[in-house]
């Protein structure tokens, strides 16, 4: 087989155990005679993403071994274990709501593997959140993904209407933290220079809510340079937008930041790169 024909089984692989993982999502909680079939593809599944992961490895994918690797490491996390040489999956005895919390974790992670192996073929939206899962770790681990090659990041922009708000649905306090968290999953650091962009704050804002924004962001990056984008667009949704060093834009939509709940259902995704193209255009970005 050439190495074409063998990627292209491999991507089937991976794309039939989405289609497990989805089953097992309908089916939650599994009835009494489903249970054990349940079990049984479970495995199977784990098993099929990592035995074609390591497959592309071998034929020179370079995501591949990465994304093995943080497979293994989230599969551990809730006390799964390999045989000897990494391959074989032992679920083990977990209970049933540990085995449905570490499904749509690996499920997202596989998404977004499989974006990186076919960026045409990407899904419109992500769902993170609800009673079992935790939508900031989805949102940052999609932010992780998009911007996995990347060169240095030098502009950020940020078009959320309720970064500045005084109250959000869940909390009386402005918190900032979670913007912090975006900034650092992107890749930036303390001693990155790079500017930060938001646009203008809606009227329910609080007073000198920018300043105050901007001297907690140099507390994190003493080198960034906070400003506000003026334009003559308004914005309803959340964008997240990079350019880096190399000239290449990068965009995520996605919830707001300020007062996202743990238990909050949220819509994400990365933008499509005409629609970059748009936006870049638009607002001189």
């Amino acid at each position: 087989m050439s190495n074409n024909e063998i990627f292209g089984h491999y991507l089937e692989d991976l794309r039939r155990a989405r289609e497990n993982f989805l089953l097992l999502e309908q089916r939650r909680p599994p009835n009494e005679d489903f249970a054990a079939l349940a079990h049984t593809i479970e495995i199977t599944t784990y098993d099929t993403v990592i035995s074609a992961a390591d497959g592309l490895a071998q034929v020179g994918i370079p995501e591949a071994a990465q994304f093995a690797l943080a497979y293994k490491s989230l599969l551990r996390e809730v006390s799964v274990t390999f045989d000897d040489d990494m391959q074989g999956v032992q679920l083990g005895h977990l209970d049933e709501s540990r085995r449905t919390n570490l499904r749509p974790a690996a499920l997202f992670m596989l998404d977004s593997f499989l974006y990186q192996l076919t960026p045409g073929q990407a899904p419109v939206g992500v769902i993170g959140g609800g009673p079992e899962r935790k939508p900031l770790g989805a949102f940052l681990d999609l932010v992780r993904t998009v911007h996995a090659r990347r060169g240095e990041i030098k502009k950020v922009l940020l078009t959320d209407r309720y970064l500045f708000a005084g109250r959000s649905a869940d909390i009386a306090v402005v918190n900032y933290a979670d913007a912090i968290a975006f900034l650092q999953a992107v890749g930036l650091s303390r001693e990155t220079i790079f500017s930060l962009d938001v646009t203008p704050a809606p009227r329910n804002s609080l007073p000198n809510a920018f300043t105050i924004f901007k001297n907690y962001v140099l507390k994190f990056f003493p080198y960034s340079n906070v400003g506000r984008h003026n334009t003559c667009c308004t914005f309803h949704d959340r964008l997240y937008l990079t350019l880096d060093s190399s000239g290449h834009r990068r965009g995520i939509f996605g919830p707001s930041l300020n007062g996202l709940g743990a238990s909050d259902i949220v819509i994400m995704g990365q933008i499509e790169a005409q629609d970059l193209t748009l936006l870049s255009n638009w607002l001189a970005f």
